[in-house]
C-alpha cells in the first residue's frame, strides 16, 4: 500500500515538472499604483556606421550573453499558454525601435559674386576694416584720455564746517562754529612726472599701432601672394591633367600599332586620373587661399576675391648691402620707437616714485567762533610725517622696471637684426635655387621629356619611364614655383622691417624725429 502511493506521487511531481506553470492571477488594486517619476536621459546619437540587420532564426528575442566575469544571462519568460502572443510581434524590425530622423542640413553658402582686386584695393580695404586693427585703434583713444587725466590737477579743495551746540538745563544755550577751506598742493615736481608719463604712453601707443598695421600690410601681401602661387599650381595641375590624358590616349594608339603593352595602357590611365585629383587638389588650396585673404581684409560678405596684377613692391636696389638693410630696420621699426617711448615712460614712473617720498602739504584759511561771539580768524596746515613708511619699495620697483624696459629696447634692436639677416639670408637661398632650376634643371628635364616621348613613338622606352620622367619635370616645376614664391614672401618681410611698404603719409619723415622719439601720425577715431 505505501509503495503504491510513494509510485503515484512519483509521477505527479514528473507531470509538474514538464507542464508549463499556470498563468499568474491578476493584481486588483483597490486604487490605481502611485509611480514617482524619474528623469529620462536623451537617447544617444547614433553612429552613422552602425547597421541594423534583420532578425534570422539565430536571434532570439530579448537575449542577452554577457562574455565577462559575470557571465551574466538574460532570457525572456515563456508566455503562458493562456496569452497566446502574434508572431509578428516577436520578430524584430530591420531599424531601431524609434529612428531619429537628422533634420536636413542646409547646403552652404557659396559665393555668390566675384570681384577683382588689386594689391592697393586690398591693403586700404584692411587698413580700413581689419576686425583686429580696428579694435586696437581705440588703444590711441584711451590712452589720449590717459593723458587728459594727467594734465588736470588730482586735488580739489575742501570746504569744512562744525557747529556744536551745548544745553546746560535751560540755564544757557552755547553754539560753537567753525570754518575752514583746505587744499592739497604737490610737492617734487609730480605733476611733471606725471604729464611726462601719459605723453610717454600716448606715443608708445601710437607706435604699437603703427607696428600692427605693418604686421597686417605683411599679412595682406602674403595672403595675397599664396592666391597668386595658388592659381599657378591651379594652372599646372590643369596643364598636367591635359598631358596626361593625351598619354592615354596616344597609349590606346600605340597599342594597336603593338608598341605598347595593355599594362602601359592601365597606367597612362591611372596617371591621368592621379592628375585629376591633384586638380581637385589645387582647386581646393585656392579656395583656401581666397577665404584667408578675405578673412585678413575683414570682409564678411560673401564674394569671391580675384587678384589682379602683381604685388607692387617697391623698386630695389641694384644691390643693398645687408648692412644698408639693418641700418634702415634700426631706423623705421616701430617696435623700436614703442619700446624707446616705454623706456621714457618708465624713467617718468622713477621719477614720480622718488618724488612721492616727498610728502603733501595741506593749506588753507580757517574761522572760528566761540559761545561768547568771538571771531578767530588763521590757517591751518597739515603735514604727513612719512616715518614709518618712505616708499623706498616703490622706488626700487620702479627702478627695476626702468631696467627692464631699457632690456626690453635692446632686446628689439637685436631681434630687428637677427629678422634683417635671417629673411636676407633665405631671400639669397631662394634665389639661387630659382636661377638654378630655371636656367639649368628645367630645360634639361624639357629635353629628356622630349626625347622620350620620341622613343616611345618608336616604341624604343617603356611607356612606365616616361611617366617617371614626366613626374619628376612637374616636381622641378613646383620646385620653381616655391622657390619663387620664397623669394617673394623675403622680399615682403625685408621691405618691411626696412619700413618701405608703410604708406606715404604714415610713414615718419625726417623732419618728424625730435632728439628723442619721432611722434606717430594720430590714426582717425573710428566712429561709433
Amino acid at each position: 500500500m505505501i509503495v503504491r502511493r510513494w509510485g503515484v506521487l512519483s509521477i505527479i511531481a514528473l507531470a509538474g515538472c514538464q507542464s508549463a506553470p499556470p498563468a499568474a492571477q491578476p493584481l486588483s488594486f483597490s486604487q490605481p499604483p502611485q509611480f514617482s517619476k524619474v528623469a529620462i536621459p536623451p537617447p544617444q546619437s547614433i553612429r552613422a556606421e552602425a547597421k541594423h540587420a534583420a532578425a534570422d532564426d539565430s536571434v532570439r528575442l530579448a537575449s542577452f550573453n554577457s562574455p565577462g566575469k559575470t557571465a551574466i544571462q538574460i532570457r525572456m519568460p515563456q508566455l503562458a499558454q493562456s496569452d497566446p502572443a502574434s508572431s509578428s510581434a516577436m520578430e524584430l524590425s530591420a531599424g531601431p525601435p524609434n529612428p531619429m530622423v537628422p533634420e536636413p542640413i542646409s547646403p552652404l553658402a557659396l559665393p555668390i559674386a566675384s570681384r577683382a582686386i588689386t594689391i592697393d584695393e586690398a591693403l586700404a580695404i584692411a587698413l580700413a576694416q581689419n576686425p583686429d586693427l580696428v579694435v586696437n585703434r581705440q588703444d590711441v583713444a584711451v590712452a589720449e584720455a590717459q593723458r587728459v587725466t594727467a594734465n588736470t590737477y588730482p586735488f580739489n579743495p575742501t570746504f569744512e564746517s562744525q557747529i556744536q551746540a551745548a544745553d546746560n538745563f535751560g540755564l544757557a544755550q552755547h553754539i560753537r562754529q567753525s570754518y575752514s577751506l583746505l587744499q592739497e598742493i604737490e610737492t617734487g615736481g609730480k605733476g611733471g612726472f606725471r604729464r611726462g608719463q601719459a605723453s610717454a604712453g600716448v606715443q608708445r601707443t601710437g607706435w604699437e599701432l603703427r607696428g600692427r598695421e605693418l604686421d597686417l600690410t605683411a599679412d595682406v601681401y602674403r595672403k595675397f601672394q599664396a592666391v597668386l602661387l595658388a592659381r599657378q599650381k591651379l594652372d599646372l595641375s590643369r596643364e598636367t591633367v591635359a598631358l596626361n590624358v593625351q598619354l592615354a590616349a596616344n597609349a590606346h594608339s600605340l597599342l594597336q600599332a603593338a608598341k605598347v603593352s595593355g599594362a602601359d595602357v592601365v597606367i597612362a590611365e591611372q596617371e591621368a586620373l592621379d592628375s585629376r585629383q591633384a586638380e581637385m587638389v589645387a582647386e581646393s588650396e585656392l579656395r583656401t587661399a581666397r577665404l584667408e585673404l578675405r578673412s585678413t581684409l575683414g570682409i564678411a560678405e560673401v564674394v569671391q576675391l580675384e587678384p589682379q596684377g602683381d604685388l607692387k613692391l617697391p623698386q630695389q636696389a641694384a644691390s643693398p648691402s645687408l648692412n644698408t638693410l639693418v641700418q634702415a630696420a634700426l631706423a623705421t621699426r616701430p617696435e623700436i620707437f614703442a619700446k624707446t617711448a616705454a623706456l621714457q615712460q618708465a624713467d617718468a614712473v622713477v621719477g614720480l616714485a622718488i618724488a612721492n617720498q616727498k610728502a603733501d602739504v595741506t593749506f588753507g584759511p580757517a574761522m572760528e567762533i566761540d559761545e561768547n561771539k568771538t571771531f578767530f580768524i588763521g590757517a591751518t596746515l597739515q603735514v604727513p610725517l612719512q616715518v614709518y613708511n618712505k616708499r623706498e619699495g616703490e622706488v626700487l620697483q620702479a627702478e627695476a622696471e626702468r631696467a627692464k624696459a631699457a632690456t626690453e629696447l635692446e632686446q628689439s634692436r637685436l631681434k630687428v637684426k637677427m629678422a634683417v639677416l635671417a629673411a636676407w639670408q633665405q631671400y639669397e637661398d631662394a634665389r639661387r635655387l630659382a636661377a638654378t632650376l630655371a636656367n639649368e634643371a628645367l630645360p634639361a628635364s624639357e629635353r629628356h621629356l622630349q626625347d622620350a616621348e620620341k622613343l616611345l613613338a618608336a616604341g624604343q622606352i617603356d611607356l612606365l619611364k616616361l611617366v617617371e620622367l614626366r613626374r619628376r619635370h612637374l616636381a622641378a616645376r613646383q620646385q620653381l614655383l616655391e622657390a619663387q614664391n620664397q623669394m617673394v614672401l623675403r622680399r615682403i618681410d625685408l621691405e618691411i622691417l626696412s619700413g618701405r611698404l608703410l604708406p606715404t603719409e604714415s610713414a615718419p619723415s625726417e623732419s618728424s624725429h625730435p632728439a628723442l622719439l619721432p611722434e606717430p601720425s594720430k590714426p582717425e577715431r573710428a566712429k561709433p
